[in-house]
């Protein structure tokens, strides 16, 4: 190869690996991808810019902006934090720590990149095949996560993100007390943000009877909750979630057939519907950024239940904006296949 025909296989070479590379993080940004991330989808054109700049070593807008988003947004300022925080370069948040160590948003994302760092080093699956030192990593990232937290709270008291994020810490770290503990860090979330949606499905997966709670307990929690709530209060849902909790602990340790039976049982089909009427279905619920999540995991738990109205009227409203809850849908390998049968399931008569 000759000197020209040299510079000529750099050039074109350089132009490969920068449209790829573009082309890599594009569909994020502009939403233009059926397998777009879960940031894109839930949080809208702005979250997937900074996705985007963070992607490129960019986070300066995405911090910004996380100042900025104070009282009436804390549900978005959790989002922000815990989906965004975690993709940025460990050495950028670093040598801020060193020179503004009481920024109480680079807490929350230390935080939240340390609660991700728990459950890689955990895995997914049931804790009888957890090593040892997957459970000891997982209670050491949840003990520097809890430190994180500690401090924003501090520096911050009026943030009621911080003590969502100490309710997952518990989760990871595990004390004997954790129910106890978790219940305290949610009274203080419901204190400062007392429609706090987040808060409460914190605190279910700490009570979830496939972890630290029995059966029941977090649904008469959930059912406590949404006495007296205001039409529309996202209260009401904790006990559709609650639903999802019991199914799931009766399909994964037992079978799924008594888990869809227990689905699709006269009395919680009843209570899944009423529950959807009071909160996701009444014309005066307040669609916060964590909707979408909500909006998912009921038309994922009434599509178990069989009641397809309410799956496609729900299904409307996403507008194909799917979480990765679809990825629990029986026979589906992964959350895009999922959402696509469902979509046709309820497309047909």
């Amino acid at each position: 190869m000759g000197m020209g025909q040299l510079v000529w296989f750099v050039v074109f070479a350089c132009i490969g690996i920068a449209v790829y590379t573009r082309a890599s993080w594009m569909p994020k940004v502009l939403g233009g991808s059926r397998f777009q991330s879960n940031v894109g989808r839930i949080g809208g054109v702005e979250a997937a810019t900074f996705e985007g700049e963070i992607s490129l070593g960019q986070p300066t807008n995405f911090f910004n902006r996380l100042g900025m988003t104070r009282e009436g947004q804390w549900d978005r300022r959790l989002f922000l934090a815990e989906e965004l925080g975690p993709k940025i370069q460990e050495g950028f948040t670093n040598a801020w720590a060193q020179s503004m160590p009481d920024s109480p948003g680079l807490q929350l994302v230390i935080g939240f990149r340390k609660i991700d760092e728990a459950w890689n080093a955990r895995g997914y699956g049931r804790a009888s095949n957890v090593t040892d030192d997957a459970h000891a990593r997982m209670h050491q990232c949840g003990q520097l996560a809890a430190q994180a937290f500690s401090r924003a709270a501090a520096t911050d008291p009026a943030d009621p993100v911080p003590w969502i994020g100490l309710i997952r810490a518990e989760h990871c770290i595990q004390h004997d007390d954790v129910k106890q503990r978790a219940r305290a860090h949610f009274a203080e979330v419901m204190r400062r943000d007392p429609e706090s949606v987040d808060g409460i499905m914190a605190l279910g997966s700490v009570l979830a009877p496939h972890w630290f709670g029995e059966d029941g307990e977090f649904l008469a929690e959930a059912r406590g909750l949404a006495q007296g709530a205001p039409p529309g209060s996202w209260r009401a849902y904790a006990i559709i979630h609650a639903h999802l909790n019991e199914w799931h602990k009766r399909k994964a340790f037992k079978s799924m057939p008594e888990g869809m039976a227990y689905i699709t049982s006269p009395q919680v089909i009843g209570e899944l519907r009423a529950a959807y009427a009071a909160s996701l279905g009444h014309p005066s619920f307040r669609q916060p950024t964590g909707a979408l999540k909500m909006l998912n995991t009921a038309a994922f738990v009434l599509y178990l239940a069989g009641q397809k109205d309410i799956v496609r009227h729900e299904l409307a409203r996403i507008a194909g904006r799917y979480t990765d809850v679809w990825e629990r849908m029986p026979g589906a390998k992964d959350e895009h296949a999922g959402f696509a049968a469902v979509s046709h399931w309820a497309a047909t008569a």
